[in-house]
C-alpha cells in the first residue's frame, strides 16, 4: 500500500498559495503527487451509506483533481465563483476523512497528517482537533507564567534586618574611647533586639500568608480532581443505564427477526457512544504530554493518577459491552456480526489495559515519558468499527474467523477496578 504524508510544509505552501492567489502554480507545481494520490482514489469502493455521504464521497474519489481546479476555475463544476477554502473545509473536511479511511482500510493508500508538533494522525478532524488542544494549552500556560510572574513583582518578600543594614564605618586614624553607662548599654541592646523581633515577625507573616495561598490553590486542584472523578463516575452510570436500555432494544430486534441492517441508525448511535471515553482518553493524553514539561514532581504524579482513572473507566466500559455481546452470542449464533464487534472491542480494551498496567509504574523520567506516548499511538477511537465497516466485514467473512474471540486482558497491577453502578 502507498503511504502519503501531508507534511507541515506541503500544508503551509497550500495555504499560502490560497492566500496570496496563485493556486494555479501551486497545483502545476504539485501536480504530479496530486495525480497519484488521485489515480488510488479511483480504486477504492465507496459502500452504501446515506445517500448524502455516498454520494459526496464518489465526487470526492472521482474528481479529485478537479476540486482543486475549482480554486481559480469555477467553470470545472458550473459554479458562479471560485470555491472558498474555509466554507469548503467546513462543509466537506467529514467526508475527505471518510474517503481517507476507506483508501486505508481497503490498502489503496495510507494518508497520514502531520502536525507542528511532529506528530502524525489518520485525519484532517483528529490533526486539527490536536493543534487545537496543542494551542490551548499553550495560551493557558502563557497565562499562568504572566500571573505568576506579576504576583511575585507585586508582592516581595521583606529583607531580613541583617540584610538591611550597613557595615559600621570605622575611623581607623583617631582611636576614639567612649564611656557608656550600664544604663545606656542596656538601652540599646533591648532596642536592637525589638526591630530584629519585628522583622522576623514580619518576615514570617509574608511566609505565613505564601504557604496559605499555596494550601489554597492545591485545595482547589483537588476539588477540582474530584469534580472531574464525579463527572467521570456519573457519565459511567449513565452509559450503564443506556446501555441496558439498548441490549434490550437489540434482543427485542433479534426475536423478533428483524435484521440488524434494518436498525443500522440504533447500532450506529451505540458504537458512537463507545468511542466516547476513548477520544476522552486522548484528549487527556494530549493535554498531559504538553502539559508535564511544565510540571513538578508531584503535578505529575497527580496527573497521571487522574489520567489512570480515565483509562480505566474506559477500560470497563469496553469489558461491560463485551459481556453483553458475549451473552447475546450465545443465544444467538448466527449473528455473525455481534462476533465482529466482540474481536474489535476486545483488542481495543486489551491496549487500555497494558496503559494501565505502564501508568501504575509512574516514574518521573523521559523514558517514562516516551513509553507512554508510544503506547498513545495505537489507541484510536475509529478502531470501534462504523456500520459500514461492519457491513463490509461480514460481507466477506467467515463465520470460523470469528468463532473464538479471546476476552480482554485482565489488568495485573495494583489499582482494583472498582465497579460503578
Amino acid at each position: 500500500m502507498k503511504k502519503f504524508l501531508l507534511t507541515l510544509e506541503f500544508q503551509k505552501s497550500f495555504m499560502d498559495a490560497l492566500e496570496n492567489g496563485s493556486m494555479k502554480n501551486w497545483y502545476e507545481n504539485n501536480e504530479e503527487t496530486l495525480t497519484k494520490i488521485s489515480e488510488c482514489l479511483k480504486a477504492i469502493d465507496i459502500p452504501e451509506t446515506n445517500k448524502k455521504e455516498e454520494e459526496i464521497s464518489k465526487l470526492i474519489k472521482n474528481s479529485f483533481l478537479l476540486l482543486f481546479r475549482a480554486f481559480w476555475d469555477p467553470g470545472v463544476f458550473q459554479l458562479k465563483k471560485r470555491s472558498k477554502w474555509p466554507k469548503f473545509y467546513s462543509s466537506y473536511s467529514s467526508y475527505f476523512d471518510n474517503v481517507i479511511r476507506l483508501a486505508r482500510n481497503q490498502g489503496k493508500l495510507d494518508i497520514v497528517v502531520e502536525t507542528e508538533d511532529k506528530n502524525q494522525y489518520n485525519t484532517l478532524t483528529d490533526a486539527k482537533a490536536h493543534t487545537h488542544q496543542v494551542n490551548i494549552a499553550k495560551e493557558e500556560n502563557m497565562k499562568d507564567q504572566q500571573k505568576e510572574k506579576s504576583q511575585v513583582l507585586s508582592q516581595p518578600l521583606p529583607k531580613r534586618e541583617y540584610d538591611q543594614t550597613e557595615p559600621q564605618k570605622i575611623e581607623r586614624d583617631v582611636p576614639v574611647m567612649v564611656q557608656r553607662s550600664s544604663s545606656e548599654d542596656s538601652s540599646a541592646s533591648l532596642s536592637f533586639s525589638a526591630k530584629i523581633n519585628d522583622r522576623n515577625e514580619e518576615f514570617q507573616r509574608e511566609l505565613n500568608a505564601q504557604n496559605e495561598k499555596f494550601a489554597e490553590e492545591l485545595r482547589k486542584m483537588r476539588e477540582k480532581r474530584e469534580r472531574l472523578n464525579r463527572e467521570a463516575e456519573e457519565d459511567m452510570r449513565q452509559f450503564r443505564k443506556e446501555s441496558a436500555m439498548r441490549i434490550q432494544m437489540f434482543l427485542n430486534c433479534i426475536q423478533l427477526r428483524i435484521r440488524w441492517e434494518e436498525q443500522e441508525q440504533e447500532w450506529g448511535d451505540w458504537l458512537k457512544s463507545l468511542r466516547v471515553p476513548i477520544v476522552r482518553v486522548k484528549t487527556i493524553l494530549l493535554e498531559f504530554e504538553y502539559q508535564r514539561k511544565h510540571n513538578d514532581e508531584e503535578e505529575n504524579k497527580s496527573d497521571i493518577m487522574y489520567l489512570q482513572k480515565s483509562v480505566q473507566i474506559a477500560y470497563v466500559i469496553l469489558t461491560y459491552e463485551f459481556e453483553n455481546l458475549v451473552n447475546l452470542s450465545y443465544r444467538y449464533e448466527d449473528k455473525l456480526f455481534l462476533k465482529v464487534i466482540q474481536y474489535f472491542i476486545s483488542q481495543l480494551a486489551t491496549k487500555l489495559c497494558f496503559m494501565m498496567e505502564e501508568l501504575d509504574e509512574y516514574e518521573q523520567n523521559e523514558e517514562f515519558f516516551n513509553k507512554i506516548k508510544e503506547m498513545s499511538k495505537n489507541i484510536d477511537a475509529m478502531d470501534i468499527p462504523t456500520t459500514s465497516k461492519l457491513r463490509v466485514i461480514c460481507s466477506s467473512a467467515s463465520p470460523d474467523d470469528y468463532e473464538h474471540v479471546d476476552p480482554p486482558k485482565i489488568p495485573n497491577y495494583s489499582c482494583v477496578i472498582t465497579e460503578v453502578y
